[in-house]
């Protein structure tokens, strides 16, 4: 097996970040996936963020609803977890696959937020085609 080098986040992720993560990613999902996702879950434990999400019908707003529980009867989809490297464009990223239930780091991506939600949350909602559509279109920025 071949080792591979990489960052490891450290540092708690502060709250002014937090606010700004919820945000950010809520008004991606409604324009992502209007309408499918009634709430975003977010799950803080030192330098990472579990993010899951509950599909249903968003509030008033269009906005899926941030929160970090569920209720009886809903059943979260765990999608992906973000690792703070102390940059809001720059995120280490695990997808989370329910056949082993474990998260996967991907060695060679710092993403943002929203790339990372599309990657994961993309194949769940939308399946593969999609995400192999997103990953296309974000690797080609980089060139």
């Amino acid at each position: 097996m071949r080792r591979v080098w990489m960052r490891w986040p450290s540092k708690p992720i502060p709250a002014p970040v937090r606010r700004d993560l919820e945000g950010r990613l809520a008004r991606h999902a409604a324009r992502r996936w209007p309408g499918r996702l009634s709430k975003l879950l977010f799950k803080y434990r030192g330098a990472f963020v579990r993010i899951a999400g509950v599909e249903g019908t968003p509030g008033r707003d269009g906005l899926p609803t941030m929160a970090s529980y569920v209720l009886a009867g809903e059943i979260p989809i765990e999608f992906c977890r973000l690792g703070w490297y102390g940059d809001m464009e720059g995120w280490q990223y695990a997808v989370f696959t329910y056949r082993d239930e474990k998260h996967h780091v991907d060695p060679s991506a710092d993403v943002t937020p929203e790339h990372a939600l599309d990657r994961a949350a993309g194949y769940m909602l939308s399946g593969p085609d999609e995400v192999l559509s997103v990953c296309l279109s974000h690797s080609s920025r980089r060139l």
